[in-house]
């Protein structure tokens, strides 16, 4: 039995709905996962609503890029989340999102998609890339790092079912070339393809595949009832570290004027 079929086996959970008197009117039967219409792209395959693309917005086009060529995997052996926000068991940040996740039985496979145009320069170890646009030079936090953060709060959340590393990979769509280290690497949409499908040997059995989709269906499912506390949380955190980044650089000006 392949995989897509197992998970549109009838999973339901429960969803109490009270009446404005408080008492229990009657339980409504809510289906785990939802098959996908093949003409519709944007919707996943885990999620229980649309996901539009809002046309012009980069970031959201190149997610989108990336999640309908991940829609071209084997549908018998592959299953795709998109944009999955789950705990992170760090106290700074409670909540962290996740652009794709794929689970087979050949791996977990953890993506972070960057819309950066240009040249784009980092080492692993460095916490900050530089992105090259002509003349101009921008930064921008090691992805690398990003999505280890991710694939990290993963094993937390799948705790007791992982049996090999996640793979943490990073999609640039729009870019010219990505040097890492040095060295000039593939993070194209096809060079991710490619790197997906060098896994050939199986590492978890169906029921394992049926289980870990299952929990990450149910985190599908709290998404947008997540979202607000996860925005008010990066935000929260941007802001604290612009704070701490002023009052250092006010404390070095101070000991310039002094010396």
């Amino acid at each position: 039995m392949s995989i897509r079929s197992i998970l549109f086996r009838k999973h339901y959970l429960v969803k109490r709905t009270k009446h404005k008197d408080e008492k229990l009117v009657h339980d409504t039967p809510v289906s785990f996962l939802t098959p996908l219409p093949q003409m519709n792209p944007l919707i996943s395959i885990n999620e229980q609503s649309h996901a539009p693309i809002i046309y012009g917005d980069r970031p959201a086009m190149a997610e989108f890029n990336v999640d309908h060529a991940l829609r071209q995997l084997d549908n018998e052996h592959y299953v795709v989340f998109r944009d999955l926000i789950i705990p992170s068991g760090v106290k700074s940040l409670p909540l962290t999102q996740i652009d794709h996740v794929v689970i087979s039985i050949y791996g977990i496979f953890c993506i972070e998609t960057k819309s950066n145009n240009g040249s784009v320069y980092g080492f692993t170890t460095s916490e900050h890339w530089k992105q090259y646009l002509g003349r101009q030079q921008y930064g921008m936090y090691n992805p690398y790092r990003q999505n280890e953060y991710h694939a990290k709060s993963l094993e937390n959340l799948l705790h007791g079912m992982i049996k090999a590393p996640i793979h943490s990979y990073i999609a640039f769509p729009n870019a010219y070339k990505v040097i890492v280290d040095g060295k000039l690497c593939d993070m194209s949409i096809h060079g991710i393809m490619n790197k997906i499908n060098q896994h050939t040997r199986p590492v978890y059995d169906l029921s394992s595949v049926e289980r870990i989709a299952k929990t990450l269906a149910y985190a599908a499912s709290k998404r947008e009832e997540l979202r607000p506390y996860h925005i008010a949380e990066v935000r929260k955190h941007v802001e604290s570290k612009i704070s701490h980044s002023l009052k250092v650089n006010h404390t070095v000006s101070k000991f310039k004027l002094r010396s």
